[in-house]
């Protein structure tokens, strides 16, 4: 019975991962490859609120985070890369943004929830 219940869990976390990947691909309305330092990022933004970004080996990503039941979780170098490679990505098209949470969802793909400030 427990080893159901974990295969549920386990699951329902990778399907998660996938819900999210598949709703920023195909609905989010901003879609770019960013390369920062030679560092190709693709990045799925709905503008002014949230982002996904992964490496450009976006579907490799993906599978290691559902393998791995979205519990892979990267090194602190690692996601401060992306959240900078994020920040980069912001500056360009708002003055002032700030990143208010981020979640690392496996496989070095971050959901990154942020809000800018404009002036016009």
């Amino acid at each position: 019975m427990k080893l159901a219940f974990l295969l549920f869990f386990a699951f329902l976390l990778s399907s998660c991962v996938v819900a999210r990947a598949v709703d920023y691909s195909f609905n989010a309305p901003n879609h770019e490859d960013f390369f920062v330092v030679g560092h190709c990022y693709v990045i799925d933004d709905w503008p002014g609120d949230r982002l996904l970004i992964t490496d450009c080996g976006g579907y490799l990503n993906l599978l290691i985070s559902v393998v791995t039941f979205g519990l892979a979780q990267s090194e602190e170098a690692v996601a401060r890369s992306y959240r900078d490679a994020a920040l980069d990505y912001l500056v360009q098209g708002q003055l002032s943004c700030g990143l208010q949470r981020t979640k690392d969802l496996g496989g070095r793909i971050f959901e990154i929830f942020y809000s800018c400030n404009t002036q016009n």
